[in-house]
C-alpha cells in the first residue's frame, strides 16, 4: 500500500467529499482506535441499511393493503411476511417482532399445559 504524508492525503479528502466519507484507514490491529471505528461504522452502516429496508417494506404492505381492499390477507400476505422477518432481527429488539414472539411462546405454552392435563 502505498502511504501518503499526511497535508497531502488531507487535502485530497478535503476536495472530494465522497472519499472522505468512505476513507478507513486500513488496520487490523485491535488495540487501533481507528479500526475500532471503522468497524463500529461499519456495523451501524449494516444496521441502518437494514431498518431502512424493513422501513420500505412496512410502506409497501401499508400501500398493498390501501391498494388491494378486501382481498388484501391474500395479495399482501408474502410481503407481511418479508417485513415480519425483517422486524425480528437483532436491531428491533424491543419492537412488534419481539412482541410476536412472546405471544407465540406464552400460546405454544398454554396449548402444552392444556394437552398435559388432558
Amino acid at each position: 500500500a502505498i502511504e501518503f504524508p499526511r497535508p497531502i492525503l488531507a487535502m485530497s479528502l478535503k476536495s472530494d467529499p465522497q472519499a472522505a466519507a468512505n476513507f478507513t484507514f486500513p488496520s487490523d490491529d485491535p488495540n487501533d482506535p481507528m479500526a475500532v471505528q471503522n468497524q463500529r461504522d461499519s456495523a451501524v452502516r449494516e444496521s441502518w441499511v437494514k431498518i431502512m429496508s424493513a422501513r420500505e417494506l412496512r410502506d409497501a404492505v401499508r400501500e398493498c393493503y390501501r391498494k388491494e381492499g378486501v382481498n388484501f390477507p391474500e395479495k399482501c400476505k408474502p410481503i407481511a411476511m418479508a417485513y415480519m422477518e425483517a422486524i425480528k432481527q437483532p436491531q428491533f429488539s424491543g419492537g412488534i417482532g419481539k412482541q410476536i414472539e412472546n405471544e407465540k411462546a406464552k400460546r405454544a405454552a398454554h396449548a402444552a399445559a392444556a394437552a398435559a392435563s388432558e
